[in-house]
């Protein structure tokens, strides 16, 4: 079994430590080779819920109460051996890392909450709390093993413990999101700061956390934190929410701001108040839920963030479950319960909305999972191809080319599946006609 330096050590706590540049591997001279290997125990609280019977694909056993070993893909460590001072980044796919030494022993680990992927993303964690003042906010949170002797014969495996702090497993939660789905990104930084104290203040828009796209490729993302099992830190789908906003704009190359958006849709009378078994109710005036009406520019921006996500925790080719706020919602029916899922979505068989303008962004989710998964063509629509509609959404209005209104992203959706987005076949535009109005966009 590989030596486990969790086991060594006990459970450490966390360390301030401002993030040192990566140095690359020097020669050595002739002697072992070491590897070391990152892991991230995490706990979550929307692993393996059900909708319809069918959960998530990644990470399903990361609710287990005892352990739940998370690979620490990309994690940044440094490597102290008296003088000697290296700096790695571990692989994005095994979370380890080689480097040879003639002794086997004086080593101190320093495992920082910063992760790169194979296209040099990066995303960490710090300890500004919900700072926008600056691009890369507060220091990196990091934690250190001393006196360490390492074993040349099999891992030496260091694990961050995201139970005793749910801030590693929020790091290694992004740090799966960023490996999964970063597609046309490069070189971009996201900064996660903790809310502490309000479980579930997470955003991506507060102060200026968007606005270091244009001038640093970077965003800043809060995450809500508090010691109760309800702390967005927990919920992995939540933090990939977050950070596919924080993608997305970047992808775009620009913070958004030019765009209207508007979540302060009022229902008219006769609109179901109910709340149904799988969800929050139609009715949401003052904030959104996944099956409140809203107009269409706030369906659209949030369910391109819920898209991202549930891409990064389902398969392509799966059945595909999605977790918001802890309930499990399907992203092929509308009904978690009975898979019902006639025409119309959620927002006309439901709610009983046909407004024009106006829908769910659970409904907007599952027309892009629709678009995105399309059947009878001979491509699908890949995840940069999904990057690029949203992007062109956005550029069609900042350009003049189609200009958008509170109410009309789906009609600039179709516009720009049609038009602005060369990769696609002529089969899979033709997939906006197929899933939208079966999906309730109208």
């Amino acid at each position: 079994m590989n030596t486990m330096k969790r086991n060594a050590m006990k459970r450490l706590p966390i360390f301030f430590a401002l993030l040192l540049a990566a140095g690359g591997l020097t020669s050595a001279a002739q002697g072992a080779t070491f590897q070391i290997c990152v892991k991230a125990d995490v706990l979550t609280t929307d692993a393996s819920l059900t909708a319809n019977g069918v959960t998530e694909d990644y990470w399903k056993g990361a609710d287990d109460p005892v352990e739940y070993l998370a690979v620490g893909r990309g994690f940044r460590v440094k490597v102290r051996q008296g003088a000697w001072v290296q700096t790695f980044d571990s692989h994005p796919e095994s979370g380890c890392f080689s480097f040879n030494r003639t002794s086997a022993t004086g080593f101190d680990i320093r495992v920082y909450g910063f992760a790169t992927d194979s296209a040099g993303n990066h995303v960490r964690i710090h300890d500004a709390g919900t700072s926008t003042s600056s691009w890369y906010p507060g220091a990196t949170y990091s934690a250190l093993w001393t006196g360490q002797t390492l074993s040349s014969v099999s891992a030496n495996e260091y694990v961050l413990d995201g139970r005793a702090s749910d801030r590693w497993t929020t790091i290694a939660a992004a740090a799966f999101g960023l490996h999964r789905y970063h597609d046309g990104n490069s070189g971009k930084t996201i900064s996660i700061g903790f809310d502490e104290g309000d479980c579930n203040d997470s955003g991506s828009i507060n102060g200026n956390a968007p606005d270091y796209v244009e001038s640093n490729d970077a965003h800043i993302v809060r995450i809500g934190r508090c010691a109760s099992t309800s702390s967005d830190a927990r919920e992995k789908m939540l933090v990939t929410h977050e950070q596919g906003h924080a993608m997305l704009r970047m992808y775009y190359g620009f913070d958004g701001d030019d765009a209207p958006r508007d979540q302060g849709y009022t229902p008219p009378n006769g609109i179901n108040p109910a709340a149904p078994p799988q969800g929050s109710s139609c009715w949401n005036v003052s904030s959104y839920g996944m099956n409140s009406l809203e107009w269409n520019s706030q369906a659209f921006k949030e369910a391109f963030a819920d898209f991202y996500s549930a891409k990064v925790w389902n398969a392509k080719d799966s059945r595909g479950t999605y977790t918001y706020r802890g309930i499990a919602y399907d992203l092929e029916f509308w009904d978690n319960f009975t898979e019902t899922n006639p025409f119309g979505g959620f927002t006309d068989n439901f709610c009983g909305s046909t407004a024009n303008g106006v829908t769910t962004k659970g409904d907007m989710l599952r027309f892009l999972w629709d678009f995105f998964t399309v059947t009878g063509c001979v491509n699908q629509p890949s995840q940069l191809d999904m990057f690029e509609v949203y992007r062109m959404v956005r550029e069609n209005h900042r350009d003049g080319t189609y200009n958008l209104t509170n109410s009309n992203y789906d009609a600039a959706l179709k516009f720009a599946i049609e038009n602005s987005v060369a990769a696609l076949s002529g089969c899979e535009q033709d997939a906006y006609d197929a899933y939208a109005g079966w999906n309730g966009l109208h």
